[in-house]
């Protein structure tokens, strides 16, 4: 949920734009912050009131606009803040992005990789089918059994041993 509504952000950037409010004495009046003000007039300016709307709503992107916007990005050499506000979108998603067609190329861009994972795998086998992993699990098992007996016993002569000190002191 949006702080500031689309009301108070047109209010804002009218004072700026209109008014001649500098961001920062705008900032100031309204109590926000000035790098704020500065977002919401640039994407006025670029979009008019359609650049004030909420961008909370996810949006998906083809192969296709990946590729455009990462070309367009290296051929009029702008950087990820310049991208970002040309295409409107953040600029965390086309880091992502470049650095998924740089590790594994162009064709990865093209995977939607949302939501959960989707097994190509055999299913998984019922635990009793693999006699070795039971007796490998028993063992395991006992040895674990042993290695907590110790370390009770060892606990409780810990604390025996503290006693016998608690005893002599007084």
């Amino acid at each position: 949920m949006n702080k500031y509504n689309k009301e108070i952000r047109l209010k804002v950037v009218h004072e700026v734009l209109e008014n001649g409010l500098s961001e920062n004495e705008a900032a100031r009046k309204y109590g926000m912050n000035h790098v704020t003000v500065n977002q919401w007039v640039a994407a006025y300016i670029n979009n008019g009131e359609h650049g004030m709307v909420d961008k909370t709503t996810k949006r998906t992107f083809t192969g296709e606009q990946k590729l455009f916007i990462l070309e367009d990005m290296h051929n009029n050499q702008l950087s990820y803040k310049g991208a970002s506000k040309k295409h409107g979108i953040a600029d965390s998603a086309i880091r992502k992005w470049k650095k998924q067609y740089l590790t594994d190329g162009a064709d990865s861009l093209y995977i939607d990789r949302r939501g959960r994972k989707k097994s190509n795998s055999e299913p998984v086998q019922p635990a009793g089918s693999n006699v070795d992993s039971v007796e490998d699990m028993e063992q395991e098992n006992r040895r674990l059994r042993m290695e907590v007996d110790y370390l009770k016993k060892l606990h409780a002569l810990v604390q025996e041993k503290r006693k016998l000190r608690m005893r002599k002191r007084l």
